[in-house]
């Protein structure tokens, strides 16, 4: 339970020079499945997987779903 009381406590981002855009650079995540953070980082990380193959899939094979 202490890895994840702790979790997340650390985050450091990167920026461009404008700082319109920043990126997450270090963090200390416990990476316990049942983590609450620790779920959401992965579930949108998967979600923006499969998001970028869903675009791959309509454009290349000229298909709006996968059966």
């Amino acid at each position: 339970m202490d890895l994840i009381k702790d979790c997340n406590t650390f985050l450091a981002f990167v920026t461009d020079k404008e700082q319109t855009k920043k990126k997450l650079y270090k963090n200390n995540m416990c990476k316990n499945r049942f983590c609450p953070m620790c779920a959401w980082r992965r579930a949108r990380k998967d979600a923006l997987g499969l998001s970028l193959m869903m675009q791959y899939i309509k454009q290349e094979e000229k298909k709006e779903f996968i059966s």
